[in-house]
């Protein structure tokens, strides 16, 4: 299963790493907006706490440009030439671990800049922001965990083909029978997922 997920991760850290890919950028040029409008929705922050927000966003965001994004490239340039020579397993775990590793250094950083406002959160707030985790993991519950084994495994290899054909357009029959293959045999781990 680790070798699939890294594969999934080099493939999709190659994708949004090509130069030009405008999708990516036009996610990337409106991340700010993206955050604001997501950390507004869990967390029912008005006045000055938006204005923190803001701020907060914006150091994340020019931290990410500066740091982030040129480790990205390098990482990309070394998944090109390991593609090139072709993928070993060795190369399928670095790409998880590269990706596990960039994305964690992400959120330390996202946490750094969110922890003072989230000490902030008044009662009310707090009671908000766990009403949205609750339809979260409802929501979870309802796609990953509802019905049998088989129509999860059908569920999450039809998830699969759709985030895929939004990446690279539609997928010839033999891809997508690869992709249920692939959906067939590989462990459900959505039960994992929900404890955790």
């Amino acid at each position: 299963m680790r070798r699939e997920c890294a594969l999934g991760l080099l493939a999709a850290l190659l994708l949004m790493l090509q130069a030009g890919c405008s999708s990516v950028r036009l996610a990337y040029d409106n991340a700010d907006t993206l955050l604001r409008w997501e950390a507004k929705s869990y967390l029912d922050i008005h006045g000055a706490q938006v204005d923190e927000l803001d701020a907060r966003i914006a150091a994340f965001i020019a931290w990410h440009r500066a740091a982030a994004l040129p480790e990205y490239v390098t990482l990309s340039n070394d998944a090109a030439a390991r593609v090139e020579r072709g993928l070993s397993r060795d190369d399928l775990v670095w790409g998880y671990d590269a990706a596990v590793r960039e994305l964690r250094e992400a959120l330390r950083h996202a946490v750094g800049e969110g922890a003072d406002l989230l000490d902030q959160l008044s009662e009310q707030q707090i009671v908000h922001l766990e009403k949205r985790f609750a339809e979260d993991n409802r929501e979870f519950e309802r796609e990953h965990l509802s019905g049998s084994l088989q129509e999860r495994r059908e569920k999450r290899a039809q998830r699969v083909v759709d985030r895929l054909e939004d990446w690279v357009g539609s997928l010839s029959d033999a891809q997508r029978e690869r992709v249920e293959r692939y959906s067939a045999r590989a462990p459900l781990l959505d039960e994992l997922r929900d404890r955790e």
